[in-house]
């Protein structure tokens, strides 16, 4: 699922099966961003995305009731990153 802000994009691939979220974000994550965990980054995206994803699987699919907030995140180690936009 494609995510566009302050003109930058990020893909975030949802594993439904292993309530996993791939983060592929091609900028390099701030300097202030958390070393320990840089995918908490991300944290208010998820949520925003999550409520839409909420929404829409409800609509397809009823008995839907996940919170993807919750999921495990991942941020794949081998996508080139960008440092000068």
């Amino acid at each position: 699922m494609p995510f566009q802000t302050s003109g930058r994009y990020i893909l975030f691939s949802f594993d439904m099966k292993e309530r996993i979220i791939y983060i592929l974000d091609p900028m390099h994550t701030p300097d202030w961003a958390p070393k320990e965990d840089p995918s908490k980054y991300y944290l208010d995206r998820i949520q925003k995305i999550g409520i839409t994803l909420g929404r829409a699987m409800e609509a397809v699919q009823p008995e839907w009731n996940d919170d993807v907030y919750d999921w495990r995140r991942k941020i794949p180690d081998h996508i080139p990153k960008t440092f000068d936009r």
